[in-house]
């Protein structure tokens, strides 16, 4: 079996981007301990290939994908720092070799500016492969879900391969996964919401399709006094 491996990138001015990248040892997973803790457990002979998003410029000129692989290079002699990769990386008998064709397989992102095209470019990249698993934020883990499913349904991706969706253990700044708010659009028979003409996932998706921040603001208060006057 053939498997690739795309590895989500994250804006480097995220707040706490570096705790997001590498975790807190020896328990806490941040993206790239994931992300080589996968690779220890597949086994790095079955990786066919790695594809690390994303294409968005920094203030320095360098793309996200590149201060990504970087920190990734920076960190990987201290990853035996987390209690559930020792024991697999001990396993390995030239911890060099082992490195260096790591880092051989691994393709950066130049083009993507968003989730959807880090998989479109990402479905192009790892082609022929039986399984892709996408690594990410545990907070950005449902957004992937959703884009990859639209896209392999919709036929814009191939449904080939397996897409796994693997997060890491690390949120974004000061929040936790439960902060996540998911509507799903009303089907079973005892939701009230199925014989209405307006649903919760309906009315909320457009909030996105407002460009101006003030007005997303004010209609955010809005809805936020409206409920709060019926639930207090």
């Amino acid at each position: 079996m053939k498997i690739g491996i795309l590895v989500h990138g994250r804006h480097v001015e995220a707040q706490g981007w570096e705790y997001m990248m590498w975790g807190n040892p020896p328990h806490i997973l941040g993206l790239l301990p994931r992300f080589i803790q996968i690779v220890l457990q597949y086994n790095l002979d079955s990786i066919d290939c790695i594809f690390i998003g994303s294409g968005v410029r920094t203030q320095t000129g360098h793309y996200e994908s590149e201060h990504i692989y970087e920190f990734l290079i920076k960190n990987l002699d201290m990853i035996s720092q987390f209690e559930s990769i020792t024991p697999l990386f001990e396993t390995i008998a030239d911890k060099d070799i082992w490195k260096s064709t790591l880092l051989s397989k691994i393709i950066l992102d130049t083009e993507s500016q968003n989730t959807q095209q880090e998989i479109l470019n990402a479905s192009s990249k790892l082609s022929g492969c039986d399984q892709i698993l996408q690594i990410t934020s545990c907070s950005h883990a449902p957004r992937c879900i959703k884009t990859t499913s639209d896209l392999v349904t919709r036929g814009i991706v191939s449904a080939a391969p397996i897409w796994m969706v693997i997060p890491d253990m690390t949120p974004y700044f000061q929040t936790r996964p439960s902060d996540i708010c998911i509507f799903e659009p009303p089907h079973r028979s005892d939701d009230p919401f199925i014989e209405e003409s307006i649903t919760p996932n309906q009315v909320f998706q457009q909030l996105f399709r407002i460009k101006n921040h003030e007005d997303r603001v004010s209609i955010l208060r809005d809805v936020d006094k409206a409920i709060k006057k019926i639930i207090d």
